[in-house]
C-alpha cells in the first residue's frame, strides 16, 4: 500500500508549466472525465478478471502481484518527469493497477470465503461515494484548494513518510528480537484504526488535490493532450483511497470478531 506517496500530487503545484501550444486542443472538463471513468472502468474490468481467476484456480495469478507493483512504480515515475507520456501509458497503468487489486481482492475472497469481496465490495462503494462528494463540493465551491492546502498536505505527508519509515527500522529490529511486526502495527495494534483513519483523511484530500489540479490545467490553458495525464492523476488517487479505505474496513473487521 502507499503512504503519503503520491507522484502525480508532486506536479499540482506546478501546472502552470503545462501550458504549451494547445496543439491538440485545449482541455476540458469533459475530456478529462471521460478519461477517467475510462480508466477507472479498466481497472475495475481488469480487477473482476482477475479476482474470477484466481477463485476459479487458486493462487496461482499471486506472481503478477509483484511484477504489477513494479511496473506500476515505473510507469508512475515516467509520468511524473514527463505528464505528456501520460497518454501512452496511462491506460496500461490503469491495467497494472487492477491487476494488482485484482490479487489483493481475489486473495481477501480466497482467505475469507463469502466476506472478502464484500469487504471489499464496500470499500469501493464508500471510495466512490467520497469521490462524487468531492468533485460535487469542489465544483460548486464549498472547498477551495490554495497554497495553504498543498502547504498542509505536503508537510503532513512528509511527516507521516519520516514517522512510518522510522517506526518500520524499529519494527524490523523488534521482528528480528522476537517482538511485533510493521504488519502488526498497521493492522493489529492500538493504534492501527487511528493510523487507518488519519490515511483515509488524507488520501481524500490527495483526491480533492488532484481534482483541483485538473481544474488548475484547464483554467491555464492547456492543451487537450494533458487531459490524460488528469485522468491518471485523479484515479490513482481514487485507488489509493480505495486501498486506505480496504485497510480500514479490514481492521473494523477484525476488531469484530475478536
Amino acid at each position: 500500500m502507499n503512504f503519503g506517496e503520491n507522484f502525480a500530487f508532486k506536479k499540482a503545484v506546478e501546472s502552470e508549466k503545462y501550458c504549451n501550444t494547445n496543439e491538440y486542443g485545449i482541455a476540458t472538463r469533459e475530456g478529462i472525465g471521460k478519461k477517467t471513468i475510462l480508466l477507472l472502468g479498466i481497472a475495475l474490468l481488469t480487477s473482476l478478471l482477475i479476482i474470477g481467476i484466481m477463485l476459479k484456480i487458486g493462487y496461482l495469478p499471486l506472481f503478477i502481484y509483484p511484477i504489477a507493483i513494479i511496473f506500476t512504480t515505473v510507469v508512475q515515475v515516467i509520468m511524473c518527469f514527463s505528464p505528456r507520456k501520460a497518454k501512452s501509458l496511462a491506460i496500461p497503468y490503469a491495467i497494472s493497477e487492477g491487476l494488482t487489486i485484482g490479487v489483493l481482492c481475489g486473495l481477501l475472497e480466497i482467505v475469507l470465503p463469502n466476506q472478502g469481496l464484500a469487504i471489499a465490495g464496500s470499500a469501493l462503494i464508500i471510495t466512490l461515494s467520497v469521490f462524487i462528494v468531492g468533485v460535487i463540493l469542489y465544483s460548486k465551491g464549498f472547498i477551495r484548494v490554495g497554497k495553504r492546502f498543498y502547504t498542509f498536505l505536503i508537510c503532513i505527508s512528509v511527516g507521516l513518510s519520516i514517522s512510518f519509515l522510522f517506526m518500520l527500522i524499529i519494527n524490523i529490529v523488534s521482528l528480528f528480537t522476537g517482538g511485533s511486526s510493521f504488519f502488526d502495527l498497521l493492522y493489529s495494534s492500538p493504534f492501527a484504526l487511528l493510523i487507518a483513519i488519519v490515511m483515509c483523511v488524507i488520501a481524500s484530500l490527495y483526491l480533492i488535490a488532484s481534482i483541483a489540479n485538473a481544474d488548475n490545467m484547464i483554467r491555464y490553458g492547456a492543451d487537450a493532450n494533458l487531459e490524460w495525464y488528469a485522468a491518471y492523476a485523479i484515479t490513482l488517487n481514487v485507488i489509493y483511497l480505495f486501498l486506505e479505505v480496504l485497510r480500514l474496513i479490514l481492521i473494523l473487521f477484525s476488531k469484530n470478531r475478536d
